[in-house]
């Protein structure tokens, strides 16, 4: 398993610092324990560093090698307007539920990008993905979450 890096992106607001940081970094740090990744304990340096000064919300990309190079690269955070609604699609394109590694965040995207490409900018602004039990599993450039009503989701 080789030629991919683990990621993590992450939402940076001046006044708040990173949104979900914690469960970010123990997602990164897990994965790369699994993975005989090195470097993950730097991550939230790396991250502070590459913040420092920001004035305006961010969109942190965190790319984490597996001889523990760690790459942050940012972007302005722009929120949805309000009241704005999504355009979804299901893909054709399904994971197979015994991958391993599509339990972690990777760099890996070719399936990802196969889905996006089954429909038009127009037509779908994500889509998601299933596997080949016809279970959702996650959208192309989103996370799925269940809100079940019992209060925030974390």
């Amino acid at each position: 398993m080789t030629g991919f890096s683990l990621i993590e992106t992450l939402r940076y607001e001046p006044e708040n610092g990173f949104t979900r940081l914690r469960l970010h970094l123990a997602r990164l740090t897990r994965s790369a324990r699994r993975l005989g990744f090195s470097g993950a304990a730097a991550a939230e340096a790396t991250l502070g560093r590459a913040v420092s000064g920001a004035r305006a919300p961010l969109r942190v990309r965190l790319t984490l090698d597996r001889d523990g190079s760690i790459d942050v690269t940012t972007a302005p955070f722009v929120p949805l307007a309000d009241g704005a609604a999504w355009r979804v699609r299901i893909a054709s394109t399904r994971l197979d539920s015994s991958d391993r590694l599509l339990r972690m965040k990777t760099t890996r995207r070719s399936r990802y990008e196969a889905a996006r490409s089954e429909f038009s900018t127009a037509e779908a602004d994500e889509v998601i993905l299933l596997n080949e039990k016809g279970e959702v599993c996650e959208g192309t450039i989103t996370s799925v979450f269940l809100d079940d009503g019992s209060g925030y989701l974390k």
